[in-house]
């Protein structure tokens, strides 16, 4: 009897990511789904494992993204009417790529310094 290994097949068929693409694009069609994560638990995936799976697969990749777009649109709406704001901004930089930015003035006056330069006579 040959040992079986534990967990996931390693490779997925192209009808399976099709299926796992239009469960996607029905799951973002629902107003109430706004985070990419709840898809992922609902059918027992990690996002980087959707991820994975999606980089072989142009209609799971398109669904993806556009699940990511989704969740990062709800992140800033919900932001700016101050519906917990910290986390918004904290998931945007740790899962949509934004960055703090500050800009610091280099600017900086000195004082004109005149300079004299004599020659020494010799003597």
């Amino acid at each position: 009897m040959a040992n079986k290994k534990a967990g996931r097949p390693a490779n997925y068929t192209k009808e399976f990511k099709r299926e796992l693409a239009q469960k996607l694009e029905t799951w973002i069609n629902d107003p109430k789904n706004t985070l990419l994560g709840d898809f992922a638990l609902e059918h027992k995936f990690t996002l980087s494992q959707i991820a994975l799976l999606s980089r072989n697969c142009p209609e799971l990749k398109k669904a993806y993204l556009l699940g990511k777009q989704k969740e990062q649109n709800w992140l800033i709406k919900t932001g700016q009417h101050n519906k917990a704001s910290s986390m918004n901004i904290f998931l945007l930089k740790a899962k949509h790529g934004y960055k703090e930015k500050q800009e610091i003035d280099h600017n900086i006056n000195l004082p004109k310094v005149e300079v004299i330069l004599e020659r020494k006579s010799k003597k």
